[in-house]
């Protein structure tokens, strides 16, 4: 077997550079433009995987303002947005005895998980659950 000459490794290496960053801009940017950084969900769809019974996510902040479905929210950076909740939505916790399922039970500006699932495509609030008020600090 014949040994590799220095210059046939200096080809092979740039070869392997050249594809490794051809691949990476590849990769990155679609035919329709760059991948974007944030995620607007009035305009994301989320393909459902056959395998999972259920895709889910949490947000943990405070609900700033409910117009029908649409929830907005704030989350503890201060970052906003808008959530749609489905219509048999459960809100659990502070002032709610029980669980329920009327949107007039939506507390504004307390904190509160709430809870999303994969509905038709989208992530949608489920639930709702408030924290309970941190205890009083000692002093």
């Amino acid at each position: 077997m014949e040994a590799i000459s220095p210059k046939q490794f200096l080809i092979a290496a740039g070869l392997l550079a050249i594809g490794s960053v051809t691949g990476f801009y590849l990769g990155r940017y679609s035919l329709s433009g760059p991948i974007p950084q944030s995620q607007n969900q009035s305009k994301q769809i989320v393909f459902k995987n056959p395998l999972f019974k259920s895709q889910s996510a949490t947000f943990e902040g405070e609900i700033t303002g409910v117009e029908g479905l649409k929830l907005t929210v704030k989350d503890y950076k201060d970052q906003t947005g808008v959530l749609t909740a489905i219509p048999n939505l459960i809100i659990y916790g502070s002032g709610v005895k029980k669980a329920a399922t009327d949107s007039a039970s939506i507390e504004l500006n307390k904190k509160a998980v709430l809870t999303l699932e994969v509905v038709d495509g989208q992530y949608k609030v489920i639930s709702i659950s408030y924290l309970p008020p941190a205890p009083p600090s000692k002093k």
